[in-house]
């Protein structure tokens, strides 16, 4: 199996910042919430009785055309918590101002997306019945 692991990304901590500007009570990041560390995935994995885990942290890396295309991608991702929140104009508004701030952080060229991800596979012998 595998998840995200890119919280830390700054793309999504200026998401986080914004949310907290303009909403009461922002929808967690289920991301930073609750994805565990590699280390720690391979100790839960252990105690259920997966023989010899494999955990590993990748890094997908995506050449975008602009930091406007980062902000689709994150449209995709972890904004879309913020749009129901927010309503159809409340939402424009969030992405508008959200794809100045990216601008603002990264410039309007070619960008480069670091996407993490932790891996993991292991095998637990049952009794079938």
């Amino acid at each position: 199996m595998q998840v995200p692991a890119n919280a830390h990304h700054l793309a999504h901590r200026l998401a986080v910042e914004m949310a907290a500007e303009v909403l009461e009570a922002p929808p967690a990041d289920v991301v930073a919430a609750h994805v565990l560390s590699p280390e720690e995935y391979a100790h839960v994995l252990v105690d259920l009785g997966v023989r010899a885990p494999y955990v590993a942290q990748r890094v997908y890396v995506h050449h975008l055309a602009s930091s406007d295309a980062l902000v689709e991608w994150m449209k995709g991702t972890t904004l879309t918590r913020f749009r129901e929140p927010r309503g159809a104009e409340g939402w424009e508004h969030f992405v508008a101002r959200y794809r100045e701030a990216v601008r603002e952080q990264v410039g309007t060229g070619p960008y480069t997306l670091y996407f993490s991800r932790i891996l993991m596979v292991g095998r637990r012998d049952v009794e079938w019945r």
